[in-house]
């Protein structure tokens, strides 16, 4: 499985690609429960994309609640015991640092420079923080949030992700936000992917060929292909048994998991529903699973922003 599975469910990737920004509208589905009420899903990328069109503010006007993966709720006392893990110990690097030649090292480190949580801090400071996430991640036992951060390309300053998109237009809109899971939730699955994909994930991470697969499933993303979308991140995968195994672990399992809360809210109608775009297509995917429990799904296109 590649890392950018991973991006387009739960991790973030930051990457320059070629889009019409002048696009006027963006593509989601809307859903008519069997109550008759309506919701509207719309699928992202947890990360800035240059020119990659986004909803306008307006699109959650009138909305009830936004509903998202995870609200980054404070880490449980067991989502801290999985982060605490560490290899060889405080300060010395895990074994599997060593599949790392210093080209890679020093690629990793200037993509979590890039990283929007620190991206905007100065000098000093921004240079401490980076070094910081760094050592933590190249100690910890896994190297999955290694991974993640070197699926990171740096962007336009000021470029913003879906996700930071909506939340402000939520707030804006003064609609609450809810969430699908929480931390614990999220730390089981990623503890339950073998380590040698996330160790493959790492090393793909740094070959070219990531960045055209990548810019296929934003691509996907743009037009509301959402089948495309896991065809591309799927076509890395360092075999097809890995690729099932995070499909079915950090996707098809936790689509199955939100069905619990997500179903009730969308009975009730109103409720703008954004996601990984790959936990939507496939025999498991949201769409399918709607549609098999009697929703309803149309394509809709909302309004995009101008900026």
């Amino acid at each position: 499985m590649t890392i950018f599975k991973s991006l387009l469910v739960s991790a973030a990737l930051v990457v320059s690609a070629s889009y019409s920004a002048a696009q006027a509208t963006v593509p989601a589905i809307k859903v008519t429960a069997p109550t008759g009420n309506v919701s509207v899903i719309i699928g992202s990328i947890h990360a800035p994309v240059d020119g990659l069109p986004q909803p306008a503010d307006s699109v959650l006007r009138g909305f009830s609640r936004y509903v998202v993966e995870g609200t980054g709720a404070p880490l449980t006392y067991k989502s801290r015991l999985h982060e605490q893990e560490v290899g060889a110990g405080l300060g010395t690097y895990a074994a599997w640092t060593q599949m790392l030649d210093e080209s890679q090292r020093k690629v990793l480190i200037e993509r979590i420079l890039c990283h929007p949580a620190i991206a905007h801090l100065k000098g000093d400071e921004h240079a401490n923080e980076a070094t910081m996430r760094y050592v933590y991640a190249l100690t910890r036992k896994s190297a999955a949030q290694a991974a993640g951060y070197a699926a990171y390309r740096c962007t336009r300053l000021g470029v913003r992700s879906r996700d930071q998109i909506l939340e402000v237009a939520a707030q804006r809109n003064g609609v609450p936000q809810f969430g699908l899971e929480d931390p614990d939730e999220v730390e089981e699955r990623r503890s339950a992917v073998d380590e040698r994909i996330y160790m493959h994930q790492l090393r793909i991470a740094f070959h070219p060929s990531s960045q055209a697969a990548y810019s296929r499933a934003v691509a996907a993303i743009a037009s509301g292909r959402y089948e495309d979308v896991n065809a591309a991140v799927d076509s890395l995968a360092a075999n097809a048994a890995d690729a099932a195994r995070y499909n079915q672990v950090m996707v098809a399992d936790r689509n199955h998991a939100w069905l619990k809360k997500l179903t009730p809210w969308l009975d009730k109608g109103g409720a703008f529903v954004n996601v990984g775009a790959a936990h939507l297509s496939g025999p498991d995917g949201l769409l399918t699973l709607l549609a098999a429990r009697g929703y309803l799904l149309e394509v809709k296109q909302l309004p995009a922003r101008s900026d």
